[in-house]
């Protein structure tokens, strides 16, 4: 479940839990902060490594699994990079 799903919900089960619509706000602004802040910290990171996270991180009973795409690339700048699908393990890995 993405929390983004949970945003619809969160102010409403606060509420039910006892913090005051003040103490929401906060919290909720303080969320979107860290978020904002996080993402591009983040994303600098991503661009001077080259790592990438995979695209969709799922648990089923109790194991993750990571579901991605093996790509290699045709060509790049470093920054961006003209991809080709592909089935080989080791291409992909040779990209990160």
């Amino acid at each position: 479940m993405a929390s983004d799903m949970l945003y619809p919900v969160m102010p409403i089960y606060l509420k039910s839990i006892g913090f005051s619509i003040v103490l929401i706000g906060i919290l909720e602004g303080l969320a979107d902060a860290v978020t904002g802040l996080s993402k591009g910290y983040f994303g600098q990171l991503s661009d001077r490594t080259g790592r990438r996270a995979p695209f969709v991180t799922a648990i089923s009973s109790g194991t993750m699994v990571e579901v991605t795409t093996l790509r290699c690339d045709l060509d790049t700048d470093g920054r961006r990079a003209t991809v080709a699908f592909t089935d080989d393990w080791a291409a992909d890995a040779a990209r990160r």
